[in-house]
C-alpha cells in the first residue's frame, strides 16, 4: 500500500481544484466511480435460494470515516482495512495497478492484488472489470460475481461488457456508485465548489 489514499472525497477534490480546473485537467486522465448513498433495505438473492437483507451502508459511513481519519497512518489502515472502504462521495480511480493481471482489463474486487480494491462485504474477490478502448470508450463487465453488477438498475450478463455513459448509476452487489469520465468528474467538482462557496 502506498502513502497515497486509495480514495479521495469529492469535497477535497473541489477544495484542491475548484478554483483552477486547468490543474485538474493536467492531473486527472482516468475515469472514476463515485460512491453514492446505498438504497435501503434491499433483498439480495444468494446461491442456493437463500436471501439476505442489506441495510443502508451509508448509515455507518460516518463511524467508518472517523476510524479511517483518526487512524491516519498506513499501518492503521493495513490493520483495520478502513482505508479501502469507500464512503459516500469517495472518488475511486479506475486505473491499472502496476503488475496487475489481465493487461487489457482493470479489475475491481476485494482481493488484495486486484487493480481497484474495494473492501465491502458483498463485493466479490474479483467482482467486475473495466476496459477502455483506444477511442476512450469505457465498458464494464460482471466477472461472475456472487451478487451481481448493475447499470441503471439492469443486471449485467456475466462476462458481457456494456458501454458506460457519463453519470450512469452502477451498482456492485448492494453498493451504489456513479460512473464519471474525467470530464464528468470535472463538472462534479465544479458543482461541489460552487455549493461550498455559497
Amino acid at each position: 500500500m502506498s502513502d497515497a489514499p486509495p480514495f479521495e472525497r469529492l469535497s477535497d477534490l473541489a477544495a484542491r481544484y475548484g478554483r483552477d480546473l486547468t490543474l485538474f485537467d493536467r492531473e486527472w486522465t482516468v475515469p472514476v466511480l463515485m460512491r453514492r448513498r446505498d438504497a435501503t433495505p434491499q433483498v439480495v438473492a444468494q446461491p442456493g435460494g437463500f436471501h439476505t437483507r442489506a441495510s443502508d451502508a451509508s448509515a455507518i459511513d460516518a463511524a467508518l470515516r472517523q476510524t479511517r481519519d483518526r487512524g491516519g497512518s498506513i499501518a492503521h489502515a493495513k490493520v483495520t482495512g478502513t482505508a479501502r472502504v469507500p464512503m459516500t462521495d469517495d472518488v475511486i480511480r479506475l486505473e491499472k495497478r502496476d503488475g496487475g493481471a489481465f493487461a487489457e482489463r482493470i479489475g475491481i474486487g476485494r482481493a488484495p492484488k486486484v487493480d481497484v480494491q474495494i473492501l465491502l462485504s458483498k463485493v466479490s474477490k474479483y467482482h467486475a472489470y473495466v476496459t477502455i478502448s483506444p477511442e476512450g470508450i469505457v465498458e464494464l463487465a460482471d466477472a461472475r460475481s456472487t451478487f451481481g453488477t448493475f447499470v441503471e438498475g439492469q443486471e449485467l450478463e456475466p462476462m458481457t461488457p456494456i458501454a458506460l455513459g457519463d453519470g450512469v448509476a452502477v451498482r456492485l452487489a448492494t453498493y451504489e456508485f456513479r460512473f464519471h469520465s474525467p470530464a464528468g468528474l470535472r463538472d462534479a467538482i465544479a458543482r461541489q465548489y460552487r455549493i461550498a462557496m455559497r
